[in-house]
């Protein structure tokens, strides 16, 4: 087993993190120092001695709050919950010493003296690792770090030397999203209705449309009746006068024909009188003559 100090090195066979600035090496797998079994118990040395699986291998899960994720994490990594507090207060004292001692390279770096170098990226990666076992010290004593003593602390501070700026609290925040996530369904639900609404006015829109066409459909078939009407009543009021007429005609004709037969009566009446008399005067005549014989 070698200890070894290096500038980028594989990921760690326990935790799966990049290596930082010193791993411990075994065949061709590396630990970081504190992640190795020789730094735990018992127990943890004869778990870590099973076959380690394979990075492609795991399966992922994902969560979204540090300390989500390092309740999960922990879950995985200390089976027993055996790790102490007093154990978490040294591996925060040593990722805050690895940190320091990046610093350092980096001030040797600025001052142009010889010696090893270092990063950014190495300086950010033992610095998430001060972040990460502050969390978990906050974890093991049941404190909300970052949603609620963070924040307390920060404006506590700001308030104390006459600050303005303020930090919100994570929960606050957590809440304010949840009422934006509230109101957005709240919204959505309105939008919905209304969206219903409108199919449900754009049918009856529909409805009234297909009537309106049917309305205007007997609208006109009864125009063209009236039409049609009124056509047949001039035919009928024209033939009505000229029969009239002819009625007139007829009835003056007849009054001519009665006119004429009274006249005819009269004069017939007038020949059979005298035919008559003549008719008597003839009688009389032979009477006359016979009575002288």
């Amino acid at each position: 087993m070698d200890v070894i100090s290096t500038a980028k090195s594989p990921a760690c066979a326990r935790c799966g993190n990049p290596i930082g600035t010193s791993s411990i090496i075994e065949g061709d797998r590396y630990w970081h120092p504190e992640c190795h079994s020789s730094f735990s118990d018992s127990a943890s040395r004869a778990f870590y001695a099973a076959p380690t699986m394979r990075k492609e291998e795991q399966p992922i899960v994902e969560r979204h709050t540090l300390r989500s994720a390092n309740e999960h994490r922990q879950s995985e990594w200390d089976t027993d919950n055996a790790i102490s507090l007093s154990y978490r207060g040294n591996e925060l004292a040593g990722e805050v010493g690895e940190a320091c001692n990046i610093i350092k390279k980096l001030d040797r770096e600025r001052l142009g003296i010889r010696g090893s170098r270092a990063s950014k990226a190495q300086l950010a990666e033992e610095l998430a690792d001060v972040v990460i076992c502050a969390d978990l010290i906050a974890m093991h004593e049941d404190i909300d770090l970052l949603g609620e003593a963070v924040p307390a602390k920060f404006n506590a501070t700001s308030e104390k030397v006459g600050l303005a700026t303020r930090l919100v609290p994570a929960s606050t925040i957590e809440a304010q999203q949840a009422e934006i996530e509230r109101l957005r369904s709240e919204l959505s639900k309105f939008a919905d209705f209304y969206d219903e609404q409108d199919k449900k006015a754009a049918g009856e829109d529909e409805q009234l449309r297909r009537e309106n066409e049917r309305l205007t459909r007997l609208l006109d078939q009864a125009t063209e009746k009236l039409a049609e009407y009124n056509q047949l009543r001039d035919t009928t009021e024209s033939e009505a006068s000229a029969l009239r007429k002819r009625v007139e005609e007829l009835e003056s004709e007849i009054h001519d024909v009665h006119e004429n037969s009274e006249r005819a009566f009269k004069g017939l009446t007038a020949l059979n009188a005298a035919a008559y008399i003549l008719g008597r005067v003839q009688r009389l005549a032979r009477i006359a003559g016979e009575g002288t014989e």
